[in-house]
């Protein structure tokens, strides 16, 4: 399980080379230019991400420092959602103060961490529990497996329940420890549908107590944190009914590869085995259940896992799926065909 901002891993094996993707270029520098201009990141790394992101760091910070934005997105490696987060971990923790007009750090962001983790998530629930209960839960998620993560509202047409419609096939994978799960969610307090999803999903869940569970409290934090501390992040709707898929464009953002059926705004960001991988075709039809039960099974077996075993792999996939996400499906993006598109018609 890769976790937190941790999951910027574009460091070349031997440290020779790091690179950077910001708004669509690679800048790169050696090893050697940064010793020669020691710890602080080039000036000029600013004017690689682009306006917005400037922009937005000024709003949050009026007055910043140039050089205290410049080591902001470099550490966020000029992605809008890590330099929001960082700037405010820096204010929570005390380390980006107010001084003056303007503000200043009191501490290294290099090293800043990321406090909150999925991990420590599920430590700070188990606070208070019994000794039994403690001892059911313990080494409870393995932090080197793959973890795939499944949050959203609950609806019926998302089907979160698929992958374990096929007990004899996922079994093997949990019980080896080569796959564990993380299931959230929320229905309407209306949908009564929805709420019995819940309900079903943790009872089969309770099969395999080991290497599955389930984050009660679903909410815009918990979401956060599943995005970014997940492995793959899995999105079996029933096509054609996702509208969207938001939660999708941000795991793919934070370098979560995108296991998902060809519905929404997937089959635009998919690149089967670069950007993630599809669930099977664009079949619609009576047996779409049985047809995307097969195919979700292939694509873990044969690609997925295949692709977990070979580190580099993995991340260059994760580089591409961040570009991907960055450089098509951000904010700019949709205010630019808003006007083109939308506001411009007759």
């Amino acid at each position: 399980m890769r976790v937190g901002l941790q999951k910027q891993c574009v460091h070349e094996d031997g440290g020779e080379r790091r690179e950077r993707r910001r708004s669509g270029e690679r800048v790169s520098r050696t090893t050697q230019e940064e010793a020669e201009n020691g710890d602080r990141p080039l000036a000029a790394s600013a004017t690689l991400v682009g306006a917005p992101v400037i922009g937005l760091l000024a709003g949050l910070v009026p007055g910043l420092p140039v050089e205290v934005r410049d080591r902001i997105l470099a550490r966020a490696e000029g992605i809008p959602l890590y330099a929001v987060e960082t700037v405010r971990m820096l204010l929570d923790r005390g380390l980006l103060v107010q001084d003056g007009p303007a503000y200043r750090l009191t501490g290294a962001v290099e090293a800043l961490e990321v406090p909150e983790t999925l991990h420590a998530l599920i430590a700070a629930r188990l606070d208070g529990l019994s000794p039994d209960e403690l001892r059911m839960v313990e080494g409870l998620l393995d932090p080197h497996a793959l973890t795939i993560g499944f949050a959203r509202r609950a609806a019926t047409y998302k089907r979160p329940d698929l992958l374990l419609r096929d007990p004899d096939r996922l079994g093997p994978l949990l019980k080896g420890r080569r796959v564990q799960l993380v299931f959230s969610g929320k229905a309407h307090p209306a949908d009564q549908a929805g709420k019995s999803i819940i309900a079903l999903l943790v009872e089969t869940i309770r099969q395999w107590p080991e290497s599955i569970v389930f984050l009660e409290d679903y909410d815009m934090a918990l979401g956060r944190l599943m995005t970014r501390g997940c492995d793959v992040w899995l999105n079996t709707p029933r096509r054609p009914m996702e509208a969207s898929g938001t939660s999708g464009m941000k795991a793919a953002m934070n370098g979560t590869l995108n296991l998902s059926i060809l519905d929404g705004w997937w089959p635009e960001g998919c690149e089967h085995g670069v950007t993630g991988w599809a669930i099977g075709d664009e079949h619609v039809g009576p047996d779409q259940d049985t047809r995307d039960l097969e195919a979700l099974y292939t694509s873990l077996e044969q690609d997925v896992l295949q692709a977990w075993a070979d580190p580099r792999r993995w991340t260059q996939m994760m580089r591409a799926s961040i570009a991907m996400a960055a450089e098509r499906f951000s904010s700019d993006r949709m205010v630019s065909e808003y006007f083109t598109r939308l506001y411009t018609a007759p």
